[in-house]
């Protein structure tokens, strides 16, 4: 894996802002050829714009933080968690992004995530009264209108998700940029496979019209939408459970000011590498565990590696003869810390739910490095 740097990370979100700006003046200057694309440009560019506007945070993910939080298929999305993101509106980028191949199925042609908004969303019915509050964003849709609110907002009832991604050719050169929209429901609790299935009815594909080719269609682009999800929702869970004291490093902004032409953004950002201290220690742990000599490796062989466990909710006995149940939510913890390092490092904070002004209990799990 390539040394993680943080002028990677400034690129990489220098990369994602010019990509809007061109897509902007595309969708000004092209006519849309559906309505619904008509409609995607109308998201992605409210959801950049609100981004601008409020927050402007931008959160770097180490390469190998990534790898460890992403989802297996049967693993349960409680999306309510996402409600206590603790960053405003964030831009997530990967300075390393994760290649997959297209949801096109047209060759070698493969997609890379280079990174995603996110945003507050909430749909309003046909007679349903509108918010008098002109200060919220909003896109207009066939028979409702859609408002965007921050991640902030208790008003919102679904997660917003615009993802940035490149086009690779057969040499793995960038082609085309590609955004897509996606939402969540708050309030359920699936599999990943059931929540791609959700998405893949809702998502507008452009499909092939001889049955057989759909066919193969479905699968491609379904293993596509799996893949992607896995790596934004572990994301996201793992963002749920970090604070600006666990394993979070402001980046200096004048030094990403002057890294950020003001062509790009006019006022500035805010940078925040995620993880790169685990990150770092879990590099240096397997390439050590790489140099082991053969006869050594039998002795490793039945020891786990360290291993990160996801945040979730869970209903907790209390009381006389715990007899009585109380939903808490758990923070997101690494087990076998000790073998990253000599380090103290707390890798979760508690996270208060909220959800309609309700405050929900939650729970601390501090993790200590040991020498």
């Amino acid at each position: 894996m390539p040394i993680t740097t943080t002028n990677t990370a400034i690129h990489m979100a220098q990369r994602i802002l010019e990509s809007c700006q061109d897509d902007a003046l595309v969708s000004a200057n092209v006519a849309p050829t559906s309505p619904w694309e008509r409609q995607n440009r109308q998201r992605s560019q409210a959801i950049t714009q609100l981004w601008r506007k409020i927050g402007r945070q931008v959160l770097a993910i180490h390469p190998e933080v990534v790898e460890e939080v992403r989802l297996a298929t049967s693993d349960k999305v409680p999306t309510e968690i996402l409600r206590s993101l603790p960053y405003m509106n964030p831009m997530v980028v990967y300075p390393e992004p994760p290649v997959f191949n297209s949801w096109r199925g047209i060759g070698t042609e493969k997609t890379r995530l280079l990174g995603f908004f996110t945003c507050g969303v909430k749909n309003f019915l046909n007679g349903e009264a509108l918010p008098d509050n002109p200060t919220e964003k909003g896109v207009v849709l066939p028979g409702n209108e859609q408002r965007l609110y921050s991640t902030t907002n208790t008003e919102a009832n679904r997660f917003g998700i615009l993802t940035v991604m490149e086009i690779l050719d057969e040499h793995d050169r960038p082609i085309d940029i590609e955004f897509n929209t996606l939402t969540l429901h708050f309030g359920g609790e699936e599999t990943l496979a059931e929540t791609v299935d959700g998405l893949c009815a809702r998502f507008h594909w452009y499909l092939p019209a001889d049955s057989d080719a759909r066919a193969r269609f479905d699968r491609i682009s379904r293993k596509w939408m799996r893949e992607t999800m896995s790596v934004i929702v572990g994301s996201l869970f793992y963002l749920c459970s970090t604070t600006l004291e666990a394993d979070v490093e402001l980046v200096n902004k004048q030094y990403v000011a002057k890294r950020i032409p003001k062509r790009v953004l006019r006022q500035p950002m805010s940078m925040y590498k995620v993880g790169w201290t685990t990150g770092a220690a879990l590099t240096r742990y397997r390439a050590e565990r790489a140099r082991v000599a053969p006869s050594e490796q039998d002795d490793l062989a039945h020891q786990q590696d360290p291993q990160h466990r996801r945040a979730h909710f869970k209903m907790q006995p209390y009381g006389p003869g715990k007899t009585l149940r109380k939903l808490i939510f758990v923070s997101a913890y690494w087990t076998h810390v000790e073998k990253l390092g000599e380090y103290g490092l707390n890798t979760a904070r508690p996270v208060p739910l909220v959800s309609k002004g309700e405050a929900r209990e939650s729970v601390r799990t501090t993790v200590g490095m040991k020498s």
